[in-house]
């Protein structure tokens, strides 16, 4: 995990497409996902941390 002081949207814009922005405090590395529990809304990730996914941006994960 990195640690950084700014806003979210603005690192969003620099990242590329292997990065999604899965709820509103979260980005992610789609590479490192190993799971998507789509019911209740995780992600659990390859090194075992776990993350939210927002109802509205679960539509944009799936595609």
């Amino acid at each position: 995990m990195t640690l950084f002081h700014g806003q979210l949207k603005d690192i969003e814009k620099q990242l590329d497409y292997r990065f999604y922005r899965c709820h509103r405090s979260y980005i992610i590395n789609k590479d490192n996902i190993a799971e998507v529990d789509f019911n209740k809304l995780i992600i659990y990730m390859k090194n075992g941390e776990i993350c939210p996914v927002s109802v509205r941006l679960k539509k944009g994960l799936k595609n």
